[in-house]
């Protein structure tokens, strides 16, 4: 067969491996962007594109909405284009008109003749949800090929697409079934437009599709989708590509568009080997699958319950290998160990490389089935171990004897158990109980004030995986639902050269060795590695010390922490920390570099070990001992901080206790990280409400000293205000009183006495608010910075006092703080790279004064 005649999708995958590209440019010709608004102007734009691209890019896809909004010359335009794309690139590169059509009958036979016969196009999006009918006209010709619409990468997307039908599959699946099944040649012929803002969509797809679907993944760039988690979800393992990535503004805004493309090109190259090189050294490795066993009392798909889904994709999303119960749990209401074991056993094909994840009664069968075999590692959430007085417990025939608390330990690499304290389906005392039965082999972690079902997030049960068996290191940008920051490209893409320092190793867990030897990493190890030094402190649950990374020759701060197992387990702060500093990778957050848990045979007390980095000084002593930063330090300080905050919203986690203190900075570079997130938790919803007690008094929001549960991320840029003003003094602190009451009276004098008027929800929201305080009426606040230092400018006061808005609504956003114009000519890439200095860290100037108002 001839190459015009080949099926599309086998023609794309050859210009993919001759070009070594997976880069589509897309050509959106938007009428902002030209000199002027005629179809002449959007061919040319179109034109330069494809002239600066086409070394790299393996097809094009121009927007047919572009030119049509012009009539009949958009169309010839649009026509001439693609003429103008076979004859630049000789034939090489595809065209792929992106037109979303879909209609039936001779509407869609009339569609199909206009794109390949009149426009010349090898292939086109369509919509397929009319059914195979509206789809088979532009498969006719076997040499196109069509683009499914499946699960797209708009906001709204998630209105339809993600409804369920009544045997629970969800609707864009079965859109890609119906999709594939609208000719014989299959994936030769169709692709499915799988958006790539979510990578959780494109990994199900991929799992669940035929080897060979190719998908074309919009979104990287302006939509916020992250190249590399869409890489390790959507490509095809098989044949290292399988997927295609659609750009336009990205390339078409560069100053230099050759070079982006090309650099463009270069990532997701980089992405591809990373993805690629890391499946195959899992395999080598014997990566190990994690088998989710729910409790019962359901059928259908599991994943919308409790925590299950949430915890596929933060596992996926790591590199490990999930199975659930798919297509409905058998046995779901009894539960019966005589169908469950064999079934775990042989449907869900538990080996001894397995990592049994069993929650409830799924807990119960774990210690069964680990009585009758070896598993890598077993964990148990909300276990037990009688039937708890309930007669279908005492049925399923999981008590029917005593269980081999022996034969389950010597057959696990690692048990780790977690319980809620507030369980009130299996009692605490009971899953105390089974935690002592298991010593010393278990690690047991409560979780203070959780319940039976643990609402994600979770992050004891990802770190009680990750902490045993992490074959190969989370690449950067991994955790979760987050978009691709600078911090991680940066981290990606930089080569250390022989100047460099090599780069720190990657997170890893240093425990106790397995049973039978396989894993040598233990106590020693980490003496080893780190060198213990002077303490630097004392709190309620240990000590700190200071420490010497052996390797690396890098001062490190050692947090070591006893815990009690029989009593509060493991503090509810120090999961929380460790939780959440696992998730966030900034060059301005401190980094979580090691945890190590040793458990003590003989002796309830465990001791947990947390190694960060260290940086000595903090924002508070480095200001008294500064006065204030010159003017381009200041700028550089403000600016890291709203970096380090940013890097935390983005993943929804809310710091709550911002402050001087809490900012650790170092002497010779200037390099802010945020630190101590003790205090920190995650953000899911409005209506999620959270504890009054959080940051200290001095940096505290007035909705938080009112009593408000339902704060949102704004109670940290108020925090953020009140360094900035403490920054403008040289570290006065703007409201340093020894009373919460004291303190709100401050924050109105300066801003004005908040009314329901003012503030709509205040009286519902904020229950220790009073319409009897005292009502100061104007707002000083402009007035109170000048006083505190006649040198700073109005403009930077206003800046900060966007943060201090009264009205939690009304403060600025960390994005909307960032985007000031006094940080127009902040490179953030620079400041987030690995030789960052800040401008004027040690020069005697005084700030702001002789620097122009920004325009």
């Amino acid at each position: 067969m001839s190459m015009a005649a080949a099926p599309f999708f086998e023609r794309l995958a050859e210009r993919c491996r001759a070009k070594d590209s997976l880069l589509c440019v897309g050509l959106d010709p938007h009428v902002s962007e030209l000199p002027e608004p005629t179809p002449e102007a959007a061919f040319k734009f179109c034109e330069e594109l494809v002239e600066a691209t086409k070394d790299v890019a393996v097809a094009y896809k121009p927007n047919a909405a572009f030119f049509e909004q012009f009539g009949a010359a958009g169309w010839q335009q649009l026509k001439r284009l693609i003429e103008h794309i076979r004859r630049s690139t000789d034939g090489a590169a595809l065209v792929v008109l992106d037109a979303k059509r879909g209609d039936i009958g001779s509407t869609a036979q009339a569609y199909a003749k206009s794109a390949y016969e009149v426009l010349g196009a090898d292939s086109i999006t369509v919509n397929p949800y009319m059914g195979k009918d509206s789809m088979e006209p532009f498969l006719s010709d076997s040499s196109r090929g069509v683009w499914a619409l499946c699960k797209t990468s708009n906001k709204g997307s998630d209105d339809i697409q993600t409804c369920r039908l009544g045997d629970g599959t969800l609707l864009y699946h079965h859109v890609a079934k119906v999709a594939l099944e609208s000719t014989d040649r299959g994936p030769a012929s169709v692709g499915l437009v799988v958006g790539a803002t979510d990578t959780e969509a494109m990994r199900s797809l991929r799992q669940s599709l035929p080897c060979g679907v190719c998908f074309l993944a919009p979104g990287i760039g302006a939509q916020g989708g992250d190249l590399e988690a869409a890489v390790r979800a959507g490509l095809d393992r098989q044949t290292g590509m399988g997927i295609l990535f659609p750009v336009s503004r990205g390339i078409s805004k560069a100053a230099d568009r050759r070079a982006a493309a090309i650099e463009l090109n270069r990532l997701i190259n980089e992405a591809r080997s990373r993805s690629s090189c890391a499946a195959m050294s899992a395999e080598n490795a014997g990566r190990p699958k994690i088998v989710l066993v729910p409790g019962n009392g359901g059928g259908g798909d599991i994943r919308p319950a409790n925590f299950y889904g949430w915890f596929e994709k933060q596992m996926l999303d790591r590199g490990y290998e999930v199975k659930l119960p798919e297509g409905g749990m058998p046995d779901p209401v009894r539960a019966r160990r005589s169908i469950w074991i064999p079934y775990i056993r042989d449907t869900l094909k538990c080996d001894e490389n397995t990592v049994l994840v069993g929650h409830s009664s799924g807990a119960v069968a774990a210690l069964r089935l680990a009585e009758e075999q070896k598993l890598r590692g077993i964990v148990l959430i909300a276990v037990y171990d009688d039937p708890l007085g309930d007669s279908m417990e005492a049925a399923s025939g999981y008590f029917d004897g005593p269980f081999d608390w022996s034969a389950i330990q010597n057959n696990c690499g690692f048990i780790v158990q977690i319980g809620g304290t507030e369980d009130t389906l299996v009692p605490i005392d009971v899953q105390r109980r089974v935690a002592r039965m298991l010593r010393p082999k278990v690690e047991y972690v409560e979780v203070p004030g959780e319940d039976h079902f643990f609402v994600p997030p979770f992050g004891a049960l990802v770190d009680a995986v990750t902490r045993h068996w992490c074959p190969i290191p989370p690449a950067p940008g991994l955790g979760g639902d987050d978009g691709m920051d600078v911090d991680n490209r940066e981290r990606v893409n930089r080569v250390p050269t022989p100047m460099q320092p090599p780069p720190p190793p990657p997170p890893r867990s240093l425990k106790r060795p397995r049973p039978d030897g396989q894993e040598p990493q233990n106590r020693d190890e980490l003496e080893n590695r780190y060198e213990l030094c002077e303490k630097l402190g004392e709190g309620t649950y240990g000590k700190v010390y200071r420490g010497m990374d052996k390797v690396t020759r890098e001062p490190v701060a050692i947090k070591r922490m006893k815990i009690n197992l029989e009593d509060e387990g493991c503090p509810s702060l120090a999961i929380r920390e460790i939780a959440l500093l696992r998730k966030i990778r900034s060059a301005n957050v401190v980094s979580l570099l090691h945890i190590h848990a040793d458990r003590g045979s003989s002796s309830p007390w465990d001791s947990l070990t947390l190694v960060f980095e260290l940086l000595t000084y903090d924002l508070r002593q480095f200001i008294k001992r500064n006065s204030i930063p010159s003017a381009p330090c200041l700028k550089y300080f403000v600016y890291q901080i709203l970096r380090g905050v940013k890097a935390c919203h983005e993943l929804r986690i809310m710091h709550r206790d911002i402050k001087p203190q809490n900012l650790l900075i170092s002497q010779t570079t200037g390099r802010i990280k945020l630190a101590d997130f003790g205090l920190a938790r995650s953000y899911m919803h409005p209506t999620h409400r959270c504890t009054h007690e959080i940051v200290t008094l001095w940096y505290r929001a007035p909705e938080v000293i009112m009593g408000s549960l339902d704060y949102t991320y704004s109670i940290d840029v108020w925090s953020i205000g009140c360094v900035m003003a403490e920054l403008f003094t040289g570290g006065s602190p703007l409201f340093p009183t020894d009373s919460e009451v004291e303190t709100l009276f401050q924050i109105f004098r300066m801003r004005g006495t908040p009314t329901p008027e003012s503030w709509p929800g205040i009286v519902e929201t904020c229950p220790d608010y009073c319409e009897l305080w005292p009502k100061w009426k104007e707002d000083r606040g402009l007035q109170t910075m000048q006083q505190r230092n006649p040198e700073i400018p109005d403009w930077l006061n206003e800046l900060a006092l966007s943060c201090l808005r009264v009205t939690p609504t009304a403060r600025a956003t960390v994005a909307e703080l960032m985007a000031h114009p006094w940080f127009k000519d902040v490179d953030d890439a620079w400041v987030a790279g690995e030789f960052f200095v800040c401008p004027g860290l040690h020069s005697d100037s005084q700030p702001i004064r002789d620097e122009a108002e920004p325009v």
